[in-house]
């Protein structure tokens, strides 16, 4: 069986909806697929439940940027995945100039997006995902005006 791998990029793992969530996606698809993490930034120890249960699930493919952001292009590189899952829209937490190169018109992964804020519309949106993943039909129904 040929495994999917999936990198998820998580704007952070401080306590909340957003690491919740993911863990449960990462518990669910980790039999089925070779599954890589990224925490875009760190905040600190306080609130790290759901990110300790994620690195003792998936070890040294957890991978925290630190500083250098623009590491994450190198990630995407050597990790060559199938699927990019961005667990919040990426203009709010990406710099642009790396969103070029992700969204590149020759790349080879599928691009999907979830946003979890009720804070954040479409109008931010400059890059469109292959699919959106929406959290609850509240923001399914905000992000509509793009098509999805």
């Amino acid at each position: 069986m040929n495994r999917k791998k999936i990198l998820y990029v998580s704007p952070h793992f401080s306590t909340g909806g957003l690491p919740q969530y993911l863990l449960k996606k990462i518990e669910s698809f980790n039999d089925s697929s070779d599954i890589y993490c990224v925490e875009y930034s760190y905040y600190g120890d306080a609130y790290v439940v759901q990110r300790n249960k994620v690195i003792s699930i998936l070890g040294d493919k957890f991978i925290s940027l630190g500083d250098d952001k623009s590491k994450l292009i190198e990630i995407i590189s050597d990790i060559s995945p199938d699927i990019i899952h961005f667990e919040e829209i990426v203009e709010t937490f990406i710099d642009n100039d790396i969103l070029k190169i992700i969204y590149g018109k020759d790349r080879k992964y599928f691009i999907c997006e979830t946003c979890h804020s009720s804070q954040i519309g479409p109008s931010v949106k400059i890059y469109k995902p292959d699919k959106f993943a929406m959290v609850s039909k509240w923001i399914m129904n905000k992000f509509s005006i793009l098509g999805i």
